[in-house]
């Protein structure tokens, strides 16, 4: 009953059906927060009865991710902002439960798969979507696109920028989910052949539905997540023909923002607000400005448009650490699992599993330069996808150790922070010289 109530909880968190299938005065219910109530409280009985178990200690993704949430408070205790820990602490700990319901539940791998079919399902949906509004003019409950200009050669061009519901209610949003879930099409079809043909075809699909949103940053992660799938794959012959056409696509299909809009004044000015936010982070070294707080500190009240600078600009370099521990545990961790030598054909499928996550998430990195999107929840789910994958290579390969001693996880988390604060400095004169 606990997996069930998560699994309908994060259906309603990513496919959003109360936004746009259910009538106004029903979508108001606080289904969300009832779901994640029901999943909290089924799971804890089965805490209880020793049915499912909490993280251990050589569960480090888990370990950050309290760690992480930590920090967030952290940020306003060392303010003493009562008020804003209070509003952090409902907030982000929505997203924190969601992350530990999903790593507990899923136990096996018919539940990772499952798990990983709501993430295609609604990618699927999102895509379904947008196609309607580049076409049609209006999506689901007959929401309108954004309409804007852009400076091409040929002057000012009308565009249409397509983007779902909720959490997702921004092209770039939009855009970045539908790019993460490509590879998770593909994981779904590792078990059979037949399953490639449509894994293909929706693929196509979601790769023309990142082309709806104009979003710049998506066709970024987008370029990334293809190019790192198709090194990942380079041994597969039909993973790499698909990649290849898929790449060519993709470029001749570069959207108009990208074509006429690299050197306009949104590039420029986000150089501006990085510079802002290490101006600040230089006064509020050590746990930041506080979460939530940034846009306090950059001008015109804007977020700093990189995920990186806008996480060590709000938790300081004790919140960074664990942020950055995440993602870069995540991706050393799965590069291990391939290493492993696979048993069975349910390694090999897990293994398969870990290759795609892989490219969801560098997709999502190579975006986050350019993006804020620090505590999304979709990026938090891609992290609970792969700390579940080797909760159960850990399981099912109890005498193949994943190679990570402690001494390992301190290099990671102690050089990773700085080392990226640096080059983000001293990537910004750069960086205005290509976009000028």
């Amino acid at each position: 009953m606990n997996f069930l109530f998560t699994i309908i909880y994060t259906v309603f968190c990513l496919a959003r059906p109360q936004d746009w299938l259910l009538p106004g005065s029903l979508a108001r219910f606080p289904f969300v927060d009832l779901l994640a109530c029901s999943a909290l409280f089924f799971s804890l009985i089965e805490l209880k009865d020793k049915q499912i178990r909490l993280p251990d200690r050589d569960d480090y993704l888990e370990l950050l991710m309290i760690g992480l949430f930590s920090a967030v408070l952290m940020s306003h205790v060392a303010h003493a902002f009562l008020s804003a820990l209070i509003k952090s602490f409902i907030e982000f700990g929505k997203i924190f439960i969601l992350f530990f319901l999903l790593v507990i539940n899923t136990t096996n791998i018919k539940r990772l798969r499952c798990v990983i079919g709501i993430f295609v399902f609604s990618g699927v949906l999102m895509a379904i979507h947008c196609i309607l509004q580049k076409h049609i003019g209006y999506g689901f409950a007959g929401a309108l696109p954004l309409t804007g200009y852009v400076h091409t050669g040929r002057g000012l061009t009308i565009i249409r920028r397509t983007l779902y519901f909720g959490i997702f209610n921004d092209p770039n949003d939009t855009a970045l989910f539908l790019v993460s879930t490509i590879p998770l099409v593909w994981a779904l079809s590792c078990r059979k052949n037949i399953y490639k043909l449509w894994a293909i075809a929706l693929s196509g699909v979601l790769i023309y539905s990142v082309y709806t949103t104009q979003s710049r940053s998506g066709y970024f992660a987008l370029i990334t997540t293809l190019v790192f799938f198709g090194i990942i794959h380079l041994r597969q012959k039909g993973f790499l023909i698909s990649f290849i056409l898929y790449a060519i696509i993709t470029f001749l299909g570069l959207p108009i923002r990208i074509i006429g809009g690299m050197s306009d004044h949104s590039a420029l000015s986000r150089m501006d607000y990085w510079t802002d936010v290490n101006r600040v982070f230089k006064k509020s070294f050590i746990f930041g400005v506080g979460y939530g707080r940034i846009t306090n500190y950059v001008e015109n009240s804007l977020v700093p448009h990189n995920s990186f600078v806008h996480t060590y600009g709000e938790l300081g370099i004790f919140g960074f650490t664990f942020w950055l521990g995440l993602i870069s545990l995540s991706i050393y961790l799965s590069l291990y699992i391939l290493k492993l030598e696979s048993e069975t054909g349910t390694d090999m499928i897990l293994q398969e599993y870990g290759r795609c996550a892989i490219c969801s998430l560098i997709g999502y990195c190579a975006a986050s330069y350019f993006l804020s999107r620090s505590y999304s929840l979709n990026f938090i789910l891609f992290i609970a996808v792969i700390a579940v994958l080797i909760r159960l290579i850990r399981i099912r390969l109890p005498e193949q150790r994943l190679g990570v001693s402690l001494i390992k996880i301190m290099i990671i988390l102690i050089t990773g922070p700085p080392l990226i604060i640096i080059f983000i400095y001293y990537s910004i004169p750069i960086l205005r010289q290509l976009f000028r």
